[in-house]
């Protein structure tokens, strides 16, 4: 039986579109900026094809040609930023993509935390790096806290995704304890770092309660409140 419309468009919106806007959420740039931005606009574009790259991690039949379409995509679009970009960047955008095209296979990635550990590396980190790179010439201090934020951000919230046996407990704490000790790096207030505590304990707790089976739901969990996170980091 079909699911109701509302609920498809829904579903669609959250596994294919909020991603990117965490990515962008991360990147700081106001959105006036991005949409006014010929090259911040191709750099969410590239986020796009990436995040259609590593949900096909997800899809059991997976299409061939959906894949190279999408690959095709993002390097054409790559192309299109290499005249703002500099070749560093430049390399470590292709390399976000090899890692999430190695992803889809288990041929040469098949352990579930070498997995997760790539995903948390290539999930939007070298878009939020290439926006950031489009309106200066360098990083900050405080930039580059917000990327490593997002790669503890990508490990606490994506490990449902990757790993349901013999969770290691003590390594999700491990990586909640870093999350708390960038957001006070970062010089948040009291309440934006209680917002995210209580974020990350909402998503173990409403997590656990999921069945198993129901991977899209987990994931589909996993980036609403991602989302809520990143938007206590810059409100």
């Amino acid at each position: 039986m079909n699911k109701n419309p509302v609920i498809r468009v829904t579903s669609f919106t959250i596994e294919w579109l909020l991603p990117v806007v965490i990515w962008l959420l991360y990147s700081n740039i106001g959105w006036k900026t991005i949409i006014g931005n010929e090259y911040l606009r191709l750099c969410g574009l590239l986020g796009i094809f990436l995040l259609i790259v590593l949900n096909f991690t997800q899809i059991k039949a997976k299409s061939p040609a959906g894949l190279v379409i999408a690959n095709i995509g993002y390097l054409i679009t790559l192309y299109l930023l290499t005249k703002t970009l500099p070749p560093l960047i430049i390399s470590l955008l292709l390399i976000n993509l090899v890692g999430a095209d190695l992803l889809t296979s288990d041929v040469i990635i098949n352990d579930p935390y070498s997995k997760w550990v790539t995903f948390a590396l290539v999930n939007g980190i070298g878009v939020v790096i290439a926006t950031r790179m489009i309106v200066s010439n360098f990083l900050t201090n405080a930039q580059l806290l917000l990327i490593v934020t997002l790669i503890f951000a990508n490990l606490l919230f994506s490990y449902p995704r990757f790993i349901d046996k013999q969770l290691n407990w003590g390594i999700i704490g491990a990586v909640g304890g870093l999350l708390i000790l960038t957001e006070i790096m970062l010089g948040l207030t009291f309440q934006q770092i209680m917002i995210g505590l209580l974020t990350m304990v909402l998503f173990i707790l409403l997590e656990r309660k999921i069945n198993p089976k129901l991977k899209k739901s987990k994931w589909n969990l996993s980036i609403c409140i991602n989302l809520i996170f990143a938007l206590s980091l810059i409100l």
